[in-house]
This record gives C-alpha cells, sequence and structure tokens, in this order.
C-alpha cells in the first residue's frame, strides 16, 4: 500500500502522461515560464510529452477582477489544491519503466486552474472569538437550520433540513461530554433521514470544542447505523488570531451496520486549519460577516480542502466549499429567533 501511495503521490506531483491538457476558465489565463506558451480564458489547450527532457513550469495569471485560487483537483488533474507555480518535468523518468510507460501510452492528464473574483476587500482582522456563540452550547437550546448543497460536477442540488438540541451532559466511550441530538431530512437528488448524536467536550473559557464521538442513524431509504470513535476528537478553536494556524492528527474507528452485515474501518486524519478573518459572504439567507477558515485534511493518504465560514455574533455556519460540493445557508433559527 505504502509503495502504490508513494507512485500515485510521484507522478501526479510530477508528470505521468504524454500529453497535459490545459483548460482555462474565466478569469484568466496559463502561460509557462518563457511565455511561449500562452492557453487564455475559454481556451483548452494540449502540451505533448515525448521524452526524457520535458521541464517546465507553468503559471497562472489571474485578470482583472479575479484571483487565482489553486490548480483544480480532479482525477488525473496535477498540483491539484497548490496555489504555486506547476514544475512539471520527466528527467527522472529514466530506467523506471514503469514511469516510461506513461509515455509511451496515449494518456491524458489535466492542468486547469481555479479562479475566483476578486472583490478588492481585505478580510477583517479580527479574532475568531467573535464567531464563537455560548448560547449554541447551552443544555435546551434548539438550532433549525436549512441548507442548500450543490454537486459541483454534476449540479444536482440536495436540501438539508436540520432540528438539533442540545440534551446536557452524557457518557460515550468512557468520555462525558455534551450530547448533540439532530434530526436530518435530505429532499432532492437524494432524498433520506437520519437522527445523528454527537458528544462534545465544551471548553467555554478557552472558545474550542473537541467531537470525540458521533452515532448516525439512517431511517430512509434503507436502515443502517454508523458509530464514530474519535481519538482524541475533532478539535475546532475560536481562539485563533486572523492568519493563525493549528494542526491536528487524530484517528476515527468507524463501525457500520446495514441490512444485517456489520463493517469496521480505521480512518487516519491530518488537519492543517487556519483562520484567515472577517469576510462578507452573500448566500440565500442573506448578507453575513462572517469568520473564514481553510481547512486541509488528508484522509488514509488522500489529501482535500474545505473553506467554511461563520457566522459573526451568532456561530452558525452560513456557507461550506469544498472539492466537490458547494453547501449554503437558507435559514437558521437559535432558540426561535432567526439570525
Amino acid at each position: 500500500m505504502i509503495s502504490k501511495l508513494l507512485f500515485f503521490v510521484m507522478i501526479t506531483t510530477f508528470l505521468t502522461a504524454c500529453k497535459v491538457e490545459v483548460k482555462v476558465p474565466a478569469g484568466g489565463s496559463v502561460t509557462n515560464a518563457g511565455s511561449t506558451f500562452i492557453c487564455r480564458t475559454g481556451q483548452t489547450c494540449s502540451v505533448d510529452v515525448v521524452d526524457l527532457f520535458f521541464d517546465e513550469t507553468y503559471s497562472a495569471k489571474a485578470e482583472s477582477g479575479f484571483r487565482f485560487k489553486q490548480w483544480k483537483k480532479k482525477d488525473r488533474g496535477l498540483c491539484g489544491g497548490s496555489n504555486k507555480p506547476c514544475h512539471l518535468f520527466t528527467s527522472g523518468f529514466e530506467g523506471n519503466s514503469a514511469l516510461m510507460g506513461f509515455l509511451e501510452r496515449n494518456e491524458v492528464f489535466f492542468l486547469e486552474p481555479v479562479f475566483e473574483i476578486d472583490d478588492g476587500e481585505e478580510l477583517g482582522t479580527q479574532a475568531a472569538s467573535v464567531c464563537f456563540n455560548p448560547e449554541m452550547l447551552a443544555q435546551g437550546t434548539t438550532v433549525n437550520v436549512v441548507f442548500n448543497s450543490t454537486d459541483k460536477e454534476n449540479g444536482g442540488v440536495v436540501r438539508f433540513r436540520v432540528n438539533e438540541q442540545v440534551l446536557g451532559q452524557e457518557s460515550f466511550g468512557g468520555r462525558v461530554g455534551t450530547h448533540f441530538h439532530s434530526e436530518v431530512s435530505v429532499t432532492g437528488a437524494s432524498p433520506s433521514e437520519s437522527n445523528t448524536d454527537s458528544y462534545v467536550a465544551v471548553d467555554l473559557s478557552r472558545k474550542r470544542i473537541t467531537v470525540f464521538g458521533v452515532e448516525a442513524e439512517l431511517t430512509s431509504p434503507i436502515s443502517a447505523t454508523n458509530t464514530a470513535t474519535i481519538t482524541p476528537g475533532i478539535l475546532e478553536r475560536f481562539d485563533l488570531a486572523a492568519g493563525e494556524s493549528f494542526s491536528q492528527t487524530h484517528t476515527t474507528m468507524v463501525k457500520t451496520v446495514s441490512q444485517g452485515h456489520t463493517a469496521e474501518h480505521v480512518e487516519n486524519v491530518k488537519r492543517v486549519k487556519t483562520y484567515l478573518g472577517v469576510d462578507s459572504v452573500t448566500v440565500p439567507a442573506g448578507t453575513f460577516d462572517a469568520c473564514k477558515f481553510v481547512e486541509e485534511t488528508t484522509l488514509n493518504g488522500v489529501s482535500g480542502e474545505t473553506t467554511r465560514w461563520f457566522g459573526v455574533g451568532n456561530g452558525e455556519l452560513i456557507k461550506e466549499d469544498n472539492d466537490s460540493t458547494l453547501t449554503e445557508l437558507i435559514s437558521s433559527e437559535i432558540n426561535g429567533t432567526p439570525i
């Protein structure tokens, strides 16, 4: 497994094809170091790689009103998730039959920039504590929230309705924490009904929470349960200054029971989370000042990135954007009061 992982990382970080397809969306262009290669907005350009002397660095150049976010993460995507110039070369292929095989076959890989609108405004420098709301953690609190989640690949949309209640202190796996019970209804492309119970260590003085246990029961369209024991727990910090990061590793033991069958697996997770500052974000529920966090996660060797915005003063999740889905707030009530 380790050798396969190293091989995968190597060939996707450097180069693994006889052809690289560069597709440029609205917002900029892609050039090489000498500007002999230019692929502009709306174009799809090809780069042929046929020998051991290929060595090029590609940069994404944003147009006015846009900024370069990162190279897109996708199947056979090169430099996915990085916001640095993408260096591709074949000098290390000689003598390696597996890598040489990629040059000899008609393989196609992709290099695609992601541009986003640049509104010209700097993020606010308030600490993340402005988005920590103790009311949402107090026993007896109820939160009723609705989100829309859009699949970026096929455009499918599902709507989540979540009714959550804070039940107080209970034990899970030998640890005592605050018990959150949620009833979740999903409509749209993939309808379902489920109940989720989360067990969380709350540190109000330090503005930190740690999720160490989750029990999820799917009641429709089939019956199934998942129990996740997280060691030491998933830490969320609202004691960060703008620009500050923290890292964490944890292990999740997952037990699944479905249709009479039981399965278990282990998830090894590494997280690096950065608080960028206060941003203005617009979703169907309205326009909010929100704390913006970017989280880089590696799960069993596979990396991804998620950006989340939490509302100033209310602590509600306003928006979540990851590699595959975009989730936006439709409405939220905390103890019956709209945010």
